[in-house]
């Protein structure tokens, strides 16, 4: 979970992309945006889920307004996501060479 913000690692997908994929995807985008751009995702997914005033910036999903600090991605850094989605993308690309 985090806000609609201009350094969330999805901002340049789109909401329907982002809606399509939950947060099960989330280490993928990671990986597709770059080192730099998660960890900004993260610093401002942290600062927001910290400071209810700034909740209203996260759109309320199905189960209302999930916070980083509280999802699946809970105490992990930018740096571990985006080593998952590596991860997750070389094997996307290795199954597709084995065609």
């Amino acid at each position: 979970g985090g806000p609609d913000h201009t350094d969330n690692y999805l901002y340049a997908l789109g909401g329907s992309f982002n809606q399509s994929v939950g947060e099960h995807l989330d280490t993928v985008n990671c990986f597709m945006a770059g080192k730099a751009k998660a960890r900004k995702a993260v610093a401002i997914a942290e600062k927001v889920a910290k400071d209810p005033s700034l909740h209203k910036h996260i759109r309320p999903g199905t189960k209302g307004i999930r916070l980083y600090t509280e999802g699946m991605h809970k105490g992990r850094t930018a740096d571990e996501l985006f080593a998952k989605g590596k991860s997750l993308f070389s094997a996307v690309r290795l199954a597709n060479r084995s065609k």
